[in-house]
């Protein structure tokens, strides 16, 4: 039947299936998948919780943005998505660049042609913001000219794919990606765990790594400097602190701290600068057993065994 609303025609078409699976060939049944939509179309942006439950922690699963003005193909994708990342919807560029800054996803999934910002505006913005230069890119579209493609991949966009795509083909680029960032991350991490000495993030490559090293070695030894200052003078929330500093080195803010001041310990452990307990207060810490315990977690031994012996680092 044909509909009209307001100056608008669309066409409804309406299929009927029998309930009792009986009536069909074992060849052609499938596993239907239900997807309910708990809040409001309009809403500027819509988060599917379909999390796997191989008991995986839920914060701990990569948040993927999808940027889609198709309302139908957004809730498709989303679907797909959902049983295994958690999912963020937007609607257009400007959404889009709104909810990344705020919430630092670990990948983006952004649609060329959009109203009030395209992708590939989009693209250009995120890849000037500090905040979020580092999230990966994928750009979908219709386009399928050469130049095209070659224009948003020279802009940053990490894969290009165009419509329709293969759903396989999607979910592998999306997994290699976040592979990808995981290893740049644990590489960051493992760097930071076996440089003999905790300035020599400051020297990183990374400008990120950089900013976060200097003000760390700023404030190490004060030790009510707290995470609130810390994303100040990184000029971040808390939320994009934390989910920056896990997308880059795999450390949270506070774990990041802590890491350095153990560091800077043991540097002034093994050239004997002071006793266990002055030497403790001098990188920040002001409970002596803490101290000890985080330290012993660390490297193995108390910091007074460690003082005695002429160790090098464990990790």
């Amino acid at each position: 039947k044909v509909n009209v609303h307001s100056d608008r025609y669309y066409t409804t078409f309406s299929v009927k299936l029998p309930l009792n699976d009986t009536v069909y060939a074992d060849s052609i049944k499938v596993k239907t998948v239900s997807v309910t939509d708990t809040q409001n179309s309009e809403s500027p942006m819509r988060m599917y919780e379909g999390l796997p439950t191989n008991g995986t922690n839920p914060s701990d699963v990569p948040i993927v943005l999808l940027v889609e003005d198709n309302e139908d193909m957004r809730s498709y994708m989303s679907a797909l998505l959902s049983n295994t990342y958690r999912v963020k919807e937007t609607r257009n560029g400007n959404q889009a660049l709104e909810v990344a800054v705020k919430e630092i996803p670990d990948i983006i999934i952004t649609d060329l042609m959009m109203p009030e910002m395209n992708g590939e505006e989009l693209l250009e913005q995120l890849r000037k913001d500090s905040k979020t230069q580092h999230i990966p890119v994928i750009m979908l579209t219709a386009r399928t000219a050469k130049e095209s493609k070659l224009s948003n991949l020279g802009k940053g966009a990490d894969h290009y794919l165009t419509k329709p795509f293969d759903v396989e083909d999607l979910m592998i680029r999306i997994k290699s990606l976040l592979d990808q960032r995981k290893r740049i991350r644990d590489y960051h991490k493992s760097q930071f765990l076996t440089n003999p000495k905790a300035e020599d993030i400051v020297s990183s490559n990374d400008r990120f790594l950089q900013r976060i090293g200097h003000v760390v070695a700023k404030n190490f030894d004060d030790y009510s400097f707290t995470i609130n200052e810390f994303a100040t003078e990184m000029n971040m929330s808390r939320v994009q602190l934390y989910r920056k500093m896990k997308a880059i080195i795999g450390y949270s803010a506070t774990d990041f701290i802590r890491q350095y001041r153990l560091k800077k310990a043991s540097d002034y452990l093994k050239n004997k600068k002071g006793t266990v307990s002055e030497i403790a207060y001098e990188v920040g810490f002001n409970n002596l057993s803490y101290f000890t315990k985080c330290f012993k977690d660390v490297y193995g031994v108390t910091p007074s065994q460690y003082l005695k012996s002429d160790m090098t680092l464990k990790d």
